[in-house]
């Protein structure tokens, strides 16, 4: 008898030390897994405003193009001027305006598989949407440069049309003042997502 209670014993502690033992890791496993996710948040942030730049900067690229744009359709095309042409226009006419996204932050967040151990899943959700708008904006963006392109070869292969740069593209479409207006609507997701994270 004596054998089989110093034998439970023995067994007690054994159980005891174990889990404590886990307990202290799961603990430890918490902390750091709670600072990795800090850190991928705070650099998620830097990615969201170093898109937010981009898409600024665009922002004030195509605003040229809309300015050109509204010169054209204010003017009669019989009575446009070269010199206001190119004064409006600049190095709208023929430019590319494009937005790589980075997105590399995020990526090795969903690999690192912290995302499910967040507990603001509201803020999850807001940071997931924000990077789908990227994808959508990068996708939107890359049809208007094919569309500026092949307007650009039509001007190309007609040399009567080189007096007016571009002028069915700004003045027939609503492209330029369209880009700006997409442009501020998911800036201004990520403006609110990285505030969100702040």
């Amino acid at each position: 008898m004596n054998k089989i209670g110093k034998y439970t014993r023995e067994l007690s502690i054994v159980v005891v030390g174990v889990a404590i033992t886990l307990s202290i890791g799961v603990w430890i496993a918490n902390i750091n897994n709670k600072k990795d996710i800090k850190l991928y948040l705070e650099t998620i942030k830097l990615e969201l405003e170093e898109n937010i730049s981009k898409i600024e900067k665009n922002i004030e690229d195509w605003q040229g193009s809309v300015r050109y744009a509204n010169y054209l359709r204010l003017n009669d095309k019989e009575a446009l001027e070269q010199d206001s042409i190119w004064s409006f226009g600049g190095g709208t006419f023929y430019g590319l305006q494009y937005v790589t996204p980075s997105t590399t932050a995020f990526e090795m967040f969903k690999i690192s598989g912290l995302m499910r151990l967040m507990n603001d899943k509201k803020l999850l959700l807001s940071i997931c949407k924000a990077y789908e708008g990227l994808d959508a904006y990068s996708l939107y963006l890359e049809e208007v440069r094919k569309f500026k392109s092949a307007e650009m070869i039509k001007d190309m292969e007609d040399p009567s049309k080189w007096a007016i740069p571009m002028y069915n593209f700004f003045a027939k479409t609503s492209t330029p003042s369209e880009v700006v207006r997409i442009s501020k609507y998911y800036s201004e997701i990520l403006k609110k997502t990285a505030s969100d994270l702040e």
